[in-house]
C-alpha cells in the first residue's frame, strides 16, 4: 500500500475549480482550431516527387517521341511521293522503249535485205542489157534502112 501511495503521490492532478471554468467561458471563446497537418515526412515527399519526376520525364519523352514520329511521317511520305514520281518516269521511259521497238520491228519487216538488193540489181542489169541490145537492134535496121533508101535514090 505504501507503494500505492507513493504513487498516486508523485502523480498530480490538473484540475481547474468550478468557479473558474465558468468564468472563462463566458469571456473567452475561440474559433475551433484546424485539424493539425500532418507533416510531409522524407519518405513521403520522396516518393511524391520520385513520381512526379517520372511522370513529367515521361510526359517529355512521349511528347518527343510524338514529334519524332511526325517528323519521321513526313519524310516517309516525302519520300514515297518521290518514289511515285520516279515509277511514272520509269513508266513513261518504257512504254516509249515499247513503242520505238515496235518501230524497229516495223522497220526491219519492211526492210531491203542484202540478198533482196543483189537480186534487184541483177535485174536491172539484165533489162539494162535487153535495152542496149534492143537499142543496137535498132541502130542497125536503121542503118539498114539508110542504106536501101540511098540505093534506091
Amino acid at each position: 500500500m505504501l507503494r500505492r501511495t507513493a504513487v498516486s503521490l508523485t502523480r498530480r492532478q490538473f484540475s481547474t475549480s468550478a468557479a473558474a471554468t465558468p468564468a472563462a467561458e463566458s469571456t473567452f471563446r475561440a474559433a475551433p482550431l484546424p485539424p493539425p497537418k500532418k507533416p510531409v515526412g522524407a519518405v513521403r515527399g520522396g516518393i511524391l516527387g520520385l513520381l512526379v519526376g517520372i511522370a513529367s520525364a515521361g510526359t517529355i519523352g512521349y511528347l518527343y517521341l510524338v514529334e519524332e514520329y511526325q517528323i519521321a511521317s513526313q519524310s516517309l511520305l516525302a519520300n514515297v511521293e518521290q518514289l511515285g514520281g520516279s515509277v511514272n518516269a520509269v513508266r513513261a521511259s518504257l512504254l516509249k522503249a515499247d513503242k520505238l521497238d515496235a518501230e524497229v520491228k516495223a522497220v526491219k519487216a519492211s526492210a531491203v535485205r542484202r540478198d533482196d538488193v543483189d537480186a534487184v540489181k541483177k535485174e536491172l542489169y539484165k533489162v539494162i542489157d535487153d535495152l542496149t541490145t534492143d537499142q543496137l537492134e535498132l541502130k542497125t535496121r536503121l542503118w539498114a534502112l539508110e542504106q536501101e533508101l540511098k540505093k534506091r535514090a
